[in-house]
């Protein structure tokens, strides 16, 4: 009689997983992983790729709506040197009025823009103010008679409130010599390294 002897299949699934095993193992010893007897297969390949392929830094995505903003937000506020002559003769006694302007990328820009003499040199205003004082008209009312009829006539119509010139930027040479004249005159607060 033949004795029947069970032996496992060489391709049974637990010596599968076990020579799998192993392989990782091995590979784990070559590669200096240190890993405890009983880890399992999924840990291990983690492990080991974890090793192979290092996780690249998170890339910092931004989002094309923040760039818009920022670029509409930089673009708003670059400032544009130009002289400002004031048309309106109501404000003809004014030395310079208050601007305020607001959008949902700047928020409030708010300056005191002056008018005419103290703007011969030129006077640096953001660009988003500039744009409100180049649209800004005044209803300009003059009356005339008729010399035939005697009558007289009342003509209205909507003109520039001022007169813009923009002017280069600066220098660097005219900007040191500005930040000397602003220091001399004491203008500007001038830090001494100390603190109060």
């Amino acid at each position: 009689m033949s004795e029947v002897i069970n032996q496992p299949e060489i391709n049974a699934p637990s010596t599968v997983v076990a020579n799998e095993l192993e392989l990782l193992k091995a590979r784990a010893d070559k590669l200096g992983i240190k890993y405890s007897p009983n880890i399992g297969i999924e840990t291990l390949k983690e492990r080991i790729n974890a090793v192979l392929a290092p996780e690249k830094e998170p890339v910092v995505v931004v989002n094309s709506e923040d760039e818009e903003r920022n670029r509409v937000r930089n673009d708003a506020l670059k400032l544009i040197r130009c002289q400002i002559v004031n048309l309106n003769p109501n404000k003809k006694a004014w030395e310079g009025e208050i601007i305020t302007v607001w959008n949902k990328y700047t928020g409030t820009v708010r300056k005191f823009v002056p008018f005419g003499e103290k703007t011969v040199e030129g006077y640096h205003v953001p660009q988003i103010i500039y744009n409100v004082l180049k649209e800004r008209k005044y209803l300009s009312i003059s009356t005339k008679r008729d010399p035939k009829t005697g009558e007289l006539t009342v003509k209205t119509q909507w003109v520039p409130e001022f007169s813009l010139t923009v002017l280069p930027q600066l220098t660097k040479e005219q900007l040191a010599e500005l930040a000397a004249a602003q220091k001399a005159s004491g203008s500007i607060p001038v830090s001494d390294g100390f603190t109060d």
